[in-house]
């Protein structure tokens, strides 16, 4: 594993090499993702590359509708990778075509990847794959500044997908409801101080002294189907993405299915969370 990762450096100077074979182009691409899954999620997944295109499939060919354990992960890994492939196409001025499970009869591809049109990158496209590879933050955090609210109204709409739920807890009651859920939490092999959340992400912990965040997305799919946790895996990246933007520490959180029933029961929630994405504005330094 490490040294497949070595292989991976990321250099944001380099030029798209396209007089290269087609496999040679994907791994470009590919060298600027694969951290990316286990930054957001705690967990990775490598793909498969043919001059055809890049092939993702699935640890075991799971139940389409009891996808749970090791399974579960690989599917958000791949939603996270896909969307940080297409960011890095994007800023290397190609489209990137994405079939999520494009053969019934291979329930176990999950995706194909192909390389699309030549484009014109954008700032925003540069914006997005600047802060997708800038490394992980250690500064302090300002847990009194609040994120704007039209940014919490904004975000998950600029994030939204077809079979996943994302909700901006604005309210600061809320925020502090969702904490007291979490730190209250007595549930087996989950650990008082992650507040009986998995943090799989962060670039240090938010809300350690029991504030609450100043930012507060919960995440979940619709159903649970393979697509589905696909694509929340592609929310989870994006919203990360757009966060780092906005130069905020991030942290990510994997809630179980006890945990998420708690939020529910104190926010009124519709649907049960699977995520939890806290939000900090970095402090202001100090002149020494």
């Amino acid at each position: 594993m490490a040294e497949f990762m070595d292989r991976f450096d990321i250099d944001a100077t380099d030029d798209f090499p396209q007089q290269a074979p087609a496999v040679a182009q994907y791994q470009f691409l590919l060298r600027y993702t694969a951290h990316v899954a286990v930054r957001v999620i705690g967990f990775s997944w490598f793909p498969t590359v043919t001059p055809e295109g890049i092939i993702f499939t699935s640890i075991s060919a799971a139940d389409e509708h009891d996808v749970v354990g090791q399974s579960h992960l690989a599917l958000i890994a791949i939603g996270a990778a896909l969307a940080a492939f297409r960011l890095a196409a994007h800023r290397f001025g190609r489209t990137a075509e994405i079939a999520i499970l494009p053969d019934p009869a291979r329930p176990d591809i999950i995706a194909c990847v192909t390389l699309g049109d030549f484009r014109d990158p954008s700032l925003d496209d540069c914006l997005r794959f600047n802060a997708l590879t800038a490394p992980a933050a250690r500064s302090p955090i300002d847990e009194t500044r609040p994120l704007p609210q039209g940014l919490q109204h904004a975000l998950p709409h600029l994030i939204a997908r077809s079979g996943v739920w994302v909700s901006a807890v604005a309210a600061a009651s809320d925020r502090m409801r969702v904490r007291d859920c979490l730190r209250l939490a007595n549930l087996p092999g989950e650990t008082a101080d992650q507040f009986g959340a998995s943090s799989v992400m962060r670039d240090e912990l938010i809300g350690p002294r029991g504030l609450a965040s100043p930012g507060l997305f919960l995440l979940g799919t619709q159903g649970r189907t393979p697509g589905s946790i696909v694509a929340l895996g592609e929310a989870l990246q994006e919203l990360v993405v757009l966060l780092h933007m906005q130069e905020v520490h991030v942290r990510v959180a994997r809630l179980s299915h006890a945990l998420g029933e708690r939020t529910v029961d104190a926010l009124a929630l519709p649907k049960v969370p699977q995520f939890m994405v806290e939000a900090a504005y970095r402090a202001p330094r100090r002149d020494r």
